[in-house]
């Protein structure tokens, strides 16, 4: 039975090139990359799985690592520093990233 869908954070950190490559490749696929190697990607239960057996057969355990960090229904994000969007712009418009703020945009409040 599939749960619902939800915002969750994939970030990784991977010792090789080689499978770095691969993974940056595959996380690319199925989700929206924010930062060097942290994506947002929106899934249910049965996605995230899927998800972390492809990843599985890319990494080694013994030396990578991979997190997915669910982040609730409406997650508030803050952003300080260099903007990854223009004033204004988002990922999703009305979508799961509604809420994010600009460090900046809440000092002037």
């Amino acid at each position: 039975m599939k749960g619902k869908a939800a915002a969750h954070l994939v970030c990784y950190d991977i010792r090789d090139p080689v499978r770095l490559n691969r993974v940056h490749r595959l996380v690319s696929r199925w989700a929206v990359m924010i930062q060097y190697s942290v994506y947002y990607f929106h899934g249910d239960d049965e996605k995230v799985q899927a998800l972390c057996s492809a990843l599985r057969t890319l990494i080694d355990e013994k030396q990578d690592d991979v997190r997915i960090y669910p982040l609730g229904a409406q997650p508030k994000w803050h952003m300080m520093g260099k903007a990854l969007f223009p004033p204004g712009a988002g990922l999703f418009g009305e979508g799961p990233l509604r809420n994010f703020t600009v460090a900046s945009e809440e000092k002037e409040s």
